[in-house]
């Protein structure tokens, strides 16, 4: 990882984020360095796991890599529609952005 010093690192759970903050080595990374640790979404799964969710992981990273293509607002409308469709479950705003800030 250090070799490579990605432009961007998913983590799969909060805590991570500050265990690379703190490691000597891991907090020159160029990803800490310009705030670009990511915590992967959580919904009914991790979805850094395999798990029914893990195409809205795709467009969650999509929407992170490249925002000007992938706008925010997409992303919400498509994680209401999905949790509506395969799980019948309505999600206001402010719980689709609980899910993808990565808490539960």
């Amino acid at each position: 990882m250090l070799a490579a010093d990605p432009d961007i690192v998913i983590v799969g759970d909060p805590a991570h984020v500050a265990r690379l903050d703190e490691d000597a080595n891991l907090s020159q990374l160029r990803a800490g360095q310009e705030g670009r640790i990511l915590v992967a979404p959580m919904g009914a799964h991790i979805r850094a796991n395999r798990a029914v969710e893990q195409p809205l992981t795709v467009l969650w990273a999509a929407s992170h890599f490249h925002p000007g293509l992938f706008p925010e607002a997409e992303l919400i409308a498509t994680v209401r529609d999905f949790c509506k469709s395969f799980f019948g479950t309505e999600l206001d705003d402010g719980q689709i952005r609980t899910i993808l800030g990565g808490r539960v």
